[in-house]
């Protein structure tokens, strides 16, 4: 087999090189972590042993002189030594690869689809653009006008003359304080808060803390008191009771986490930012679903803002409509949103907004659907059996070829067996619960309630329905 031509392989049409670069899935050396799925698909999970060899001299060296100006990115993986050191030795040589720069640009051709977005992050005492593969490990980082020359192919020469990139984030998720601020303060030094196109956000939930067990203790102590006490002095101190259960929640909705309240005061600059990712529901309630606002004067998402998101994804909670709704009509813009590793998701309590279009739920375990076949039933006066006896399995299989379904039994009603009028209110009915929606992606969800998914033909023979790995779902049925 001859050997690899590099330069061979870059003069390929960039369709072909487009898909070799998503199998390499922004993995570029072979020093990367084991998938972190393994955490939860294996009961034991081995550790890597020290080494046992006696390190080099350029190992020391390495380990000496580099691993401090990367140990803030470095320090998760610790727990492998020798992961660190393959690390270095890629470090000084592969961001000046010119695959890595060619999927870099292939990558920003397509707005960041193919590997995903780059980062600003501080490092070695500068603002960089780095990018991060999925495992949080960092990869490749260059300096803006570096990044500008070799993967924009910009002619500017001046460091910060040129601000035409879509496809960065401002990740604080994953970064210490200390790090956001410098970021934001040299972002607003250079005037670079356009080039932010997409923040995210996290914060773990937190478990109320002793504070808050005091309080709840002195509120059972008042309402024993109170029963002891006279009638008349019922009332009051039921006042005092419920006034101290409202500052408790008061304390429980506060927002304390400054990176997330520096970066709030810092959104209106950003007139490129379009999506906002947010992990945690805590901060979701807060920031998105606009719950405890009051408690929290100053440190939420100012109108201005709100009108430039067009997506918004959602990650690791429980669910989203806990307080009873999750409304979304103050994004006015908002056509996307993505749901993912979120426990319970019920569809008829979210609103969307007037401009929604797509919607993808990814790793949910449980999906309550519209209550469309309810809605039909009560519309049209039918018993649910003989609703029911109205649809058949279709026999046509360009259903079956569109989709990749495998055993999803795919049912239309049958318009022999009812009239025309009948026909199109339930076509009324299912279109009122979708509304302006057009796309929806289903991708390893779990389990729906009573296996019970009402499409519309529409959405469904434009290919608009996509469901992926879902093994609960068996019946789809399209009107």
């Amino acid at each position: 087999m001859p050997p690899f031509n590099p330069v061979r392989f870059l003069n390929l049409p960039i369709d072909i090189r487009k898909e070799v670069y998503f199998h390499l899935d922004g993995d570029f050396c072979g020093a990367h972590p084991c998938p972190i799925d393994i955490l939860y698909t294996s009961n034991n999970v081995e550790l890597p042993e020290k080494p046992g060899y006696k390190r080099s001299k350029r190992s020391k060296k390495l380990l000496k002189y580099m691993y401090p100006v990367f140990s803030s990115y470095l320090n998760i993986f610790e727990y492998s030594p020798q992961l660190i050191e393959k690390w270095l030795e890629y470090a000084f040589w592969l961001r000046y690869d010119s695959l890595v720069l060619d999927c870099l640009k292939v990558n920003h051709l397509y707005d960041g689809l193919l590997i995903g977005a780059l980062e600003w992050t501080y490092l070695d005492n500068e603002l960089r653009l780095a990018y991060f593969n999925k495992d949080s490990m960092l990869e490749v980082w260059y300096s803006f006008k570096e990044y500008k020359k070799w993967v924009i192919d910009c002619a500017a020469y001046d460091e910060f003359a040129s601000t035409d990139v879509s496809n960065i984030q401002l990740n604080i998720d994953n970064s210490t304080s200390q790090l956001v601020d410098k970021c934001l303060l040299i972002l607003e030094q250079k005037d670079l808060f356009a080039t932010v196109r997409e923040l995210q956000f996290g914060q773990d939930e937190e478990v109320g803390g002793e504070e808050d067990a005091d309080d709840c203790e002195a509120d059972s102590d008042e309402k024993i008191k109170s029963k002891s006490t006279t009638t008349n002095k019922k009332r009051p101190a039921s006042k005092s009771s419920y006034s101290d259960n409202d500052r408790v929640t008061g304390k429980r909705n506060q927002l304390t986490n400054m990176s997330v309240i520096r970066t709030i005061k810092s959104m209106e600059p950003m007139k490129g930012l379009r999506k906002l990712t947010v992990r945690g529901e805590k901060l979701y309630e807060l920031l998105i679903n606009f719950h405890g606002f009051r408690e929290n004067p100053g440190k939420t998402i100012s109108y201005i803002v709100k009108r430039r998101i067009i997506e918004i994804q959602l990650s690791r909670m429980d669910q989203i409509s806990r307080t009873g709704l999750a409304d979304l009509t103050r994004w006015d813009n908002l056509q996307t949103l993505v749901l993912s590793r979120i426990a319970y998701v019920d569809l008829n309590n979210v609103v969307f907004p007037k401009n929604f279009k797509s919607l993808t739920m990814k790793r949910v375990n449980k999906i309550k659907w519209w209550n469309i076949k309810e809605s039909i039933l009560k519309e049209l006066k039918l018993e649910k059996d003989y609703f029911e006896s109205l649809y058949t399995k279709d026999n046509n299989t360009r259903f079956t070829k569109i989709f990749n379904l495998g055993r999803m039994k795919i049912n239309e009603l049958d318009k022999s067996e009812i009239n025309q009028m009948t026909y199109f209110r339930c076509q009324a009915l299912v279109w009122h619960s979708f509304g302006t929606l057009n796309h929806i992606k289903l991708q390893n969800v779990s389990e729906v309630c009573n296996n019970n998914i009402i499409v519309p033909r529409a959405l469904f023979d434009s290919k608009r329905i996509e469901i992926f790995q879902c093994e609960k779902i068996s019946d789809i049925l399209v009107i």
